[in-house]
């Protein structure tokens, strides 16, 4: 029996900050571990044991959602910095942070605009494979911009002149945005997506891939049948169960 459809997009990948700094909501994507940063491992050995007062399911929902947001979440160091008096508490997420992953979050948001001007710079010429941060908090943080096919020397330069004195570099990726949030669109009309099979999915900017969730109970041929009809960029978790939304 066909099972409720679930259109929903699910946190199954990495979204570029600059995509969603707009609507209040700043994701960062990482390729390295937070911990063996400089400023974090100072934070950790400062931070004091975590008080009493402080509830396990609280560190549970800052453990995920550090991991959403690509922040160090190792349970021990989360109880340390939600017990720091100096710790700071995010308005917009509730996510309790260390000075410097704050000072950094606040400066990630100053750069929104330049981000967006880049990835305007590159959508017209049909180039924009995303723009993101390489890292959270880190030392120096940098400015990813995914180029899709050749552009002039004129291009990158307009665009290393947005970034100014901040740290960037050029990344070459197959697929634009667009091209992911189409196919990404199309998967809640593939005979898989009308089914209720899919849980999730949504574009991975910074994979330059489409992660898409599967109801553990699919049937096996789920993963294939999704890759013959859009190509072998999906990636593919198994998680559920679908459920009406």
């Amino acid at each position: 029996m066909p099972r409720t459809h679930a259109h929903r997009m699910h946190a199954v990948v990495a979204i570029a900050a600059a995509a969603v700094i707009g609507a209040g909501t700043l994701a960062i994507a990482t390729a390295s571990r937070t911990e063996d940063r400089p400023a974090i491992r100072a934070a950790a050995a400062d931070a004091p044991a975590v008080a009493p007062a402080v509830e396990r399911d609280e560190i549970d929902r800052q453990v995920l959602q550090r991991r959403v947001f690509a922040l160090r979440s190792d349970r021990a160091y989360v109880e340390a910095v939600a017990a720091s008096p100096d710790s700071v508490t995010s308005d917009w997420t509730g996510l309790r942070l260390a000075p410097a992953e704050a000072a950094e979050f606040a400066r990630q948001e100053t750069l929104a605009p330049k981000l967006e001007a880049m990835r305007a710079v590159l959508t017209p010429l049909g180039a924009s494979g995303g723009v993101w941060f390489e890292n959270p908090v880190a030392e120096p943080q940098v400015i990813v911009v995914a180029i899709v096919g050749e552009v002039g020397a004129d291009v990158r330069q307009r665009i290393v002149d947005i970034a100014g004195a901040d740290p960037m570099r050029f990344a070459t990726v197959e697929r634009t945005e667009r091209q992911l949030m189409d196919v990404a669109d199309a998967l809640a009309e593939s005979p898989a997506g009308r089914a209720g099979w899919l849980t999730g999915w949504g574009p991975d900017t910074i994979g330059n891939r489409v992660g898409v969730s599967i109801d553990p109970g699919a049937p096996a041929t789920v993963e294939a049948d999704l890759v013959a009809s859009f190509g072998d960029f999906l990636t593919f978790t198994r998680e559920g169960p679908a459920t009406g939304g």
